[in-house]
């Protein structure tokens, strides 16, 4: 979630509603008419009316049905089992929570929260390997990234990301200390896994500058450290065909409003195969471009690190995007969710060919369907999901929204097939999360007033997970 992002909508001002049903109170009964439709809403244990419910991103399980949401205001993943609809364990592995900027703890995720230091954040499933024999949850939080048995919650392990060099300032013959979250507490965020290679990938995006870390699945071992020319950095994507991690970048010196950047895998592949020792391993990288001065603590002149195979990286340009989302779609496409911050733009998902990425590529579809952060595709049903807490009814950003410039959150579904948006359901306020199991989809929301943008919803409602059907 982009640390641009904790503002809570403002008013809701009419939902648009392109397809849809009835409320199905009985939410696993014979549907009385088809089409995707609220089904119910799921409560989650420790959200009353004295908290705000702070959920970051969500993983699925399509062999066991389970979907999992990150939960800062329980410190937990909360975990929904798609046969009941509802949750059915909460992980509580040690996550921050919520936290102010000085890293103490805020009670009930109120006033004075900062999204930068707090936690649990992004969520991965990672199948069994030859690390565990079981499926493992990778979960960021304030410097780590914790590692959970998906069945059980059992921690296996608690990985510490800090970005810090091997040794100390000055390091003779060494990189310079750069800063990290170790220094900063500023949160592991939004991850993505290489099953090819058995690396997971996540970034730090509030970090100066912002980096992302690889970790081999196999022994949960800090590979090697990547730092991005950047503004800060969203969520990334594994590709099998291109064998490349893409991650959504907020901003850089070329493109101010973000791009997509393309890590080659076999460059962090071949940092393990020489050989990485637990952390620190002190294996840093500076993807193609230049770390200006000016980071914490700021060095003489701009950092020199060896490059990432600047020659298999690539640049996707995304104009005037500000991007969260990411994920791969049907065939070639790379779909990406935008989020533009000056008010009036025309609110985009973008859907580019992954195979012909770069400067000179434009996108293959670009919809008026944007405002939101987590993007998932099912292939059930061949469509997109898109969390879009901040669609407008005039499809126009208000940026986090005003009284006179009102939000009005969505369920937002694009048939991949004609790239055409499809049905907008409505949805509660900050509904930016989306996970797609079971035939439902599941948007989690905070309290669900009027005032709060909970379009559709009881307004008495504390919070929680609204569970839509997806045919």
């Amino acid at each position: 979630m982009s640390k641009r992002y904790w503002a809570l909508a403002a008013a809701l001002a009419g939902a648009v509603m392109l397809s849809g049903c009835p409320f199905d109170s009985n939410n696993n009964s014979t549907p009385a008419a088809s089409g995707p439709r609220l089904a119910s809403i799921a409560a989650v244990p420790g959200v009353t009316s004295a908290v705000v419910y702070s959920f970051d991103l969500s993983a699925t399980d399509q062999a066991t049905g389970f979907y999992y949401v990150t939960d800062r205001t329980t410190k937990s993943i909360d975990v929904v089992n798609s046969a009941t609809n509802t949750v059915v364990s909460q992980f509580t592995p040690g996550f921050v929570g919520c936290r102010n900027a000085a890293g103490a703890a805020v009670a009930g995720c109120l006033a004075g929260t900062s999204n930068d230091t707090s936690g649990p954040d992004g969520l991965d499933l990672v199948p069994a390997n030859a690390g565990t024999a079981f499926k493992t949850l990778y979960a960021g939080d304030a410097n780590a990234m914790f590692v959970l048995n998906a069945a059980t919650g059992a921690l296996v392990k608690k990985i510490v990301i800090n970005g810090l060099g091997p040794c100390a300032a000055p390091c003779a013959g060494g990189p310079p200390l750069l800063a990290g979250a170790a220094v900063s507490l500023h949160r592991a965020d939004e991850g993505c896994f290489d099953a090819d290679d058995n690396i997971e990938a996540i970034s730090s995006p509030g970090e100066n500058p912002p980096f992302m870390t690889f970790i081999d699945t196999l022994n949960q071992n800090v590979i090697a450290t990547v730092y991005f020319p950047s503004i800060g950095l969203e969520a990334c994507v594994y590709d099998t065909t291109t064998k490349r991690f893409y991650v959504n970048n907020d901003g850089s010196g070329t493109n101010p409003r973000g791009e997509v950047d393309g890590v080659p895998a076999s460059s962090i592949a071949a940092v393990r195969a020489a050989g990485t020792a637990t952390w620190p391993g002190g294996n840093q990288y500076v993807f193609p471009g230049t770390i200006p001065p000016g980071i914490n603590p700021a060095p003489a002149a701009a950092v020199a690190l060896p490059l990432v195979a600047p020659g298999t990286t690539v640049v996707q340009p995304l104009n005037a995007c500000d991007p969260t989302g990411i994920i791969l779609g049907a065939g070639t496409d790379l779909a990406v969710m935008c989020r533009q911050g000056n008010v009036g733009e025309f609110l985009t998902f973008q859907i580019y060919n992954k195979t012909t990425l770069g400067p000179a590529n434009p996108p293959v579809a670009n919809l008026n369907a944007g405002g939101g952060d987590q993007i998932t595709y099912d292939a059930a049903t061949n469509r997109y999901y898109l969390g879009t807490s901040r669609w407008t009814a005039s499809g126009l950003s208000c940026g986090a929204g005003t009284a006179a410039c009102p939000l009005t959150p969505v369920l937002t579904i694009v048939d991949a097939a004609t790239r055409t948006v499809v049905a907008r359901l409505p949805a509660g306020n900050n509904s930016h999360s989306i996970g797609v199991v079971g035939g439902f989809a599941y948007s989690p929301f905070t309290t669900s007033t009027v005032a709060g943008g909970g379009a559709g919803f009881d307004p008495s409602n504390n919070g929680g997970i609204a569970i839509y059907r997806t045919q």
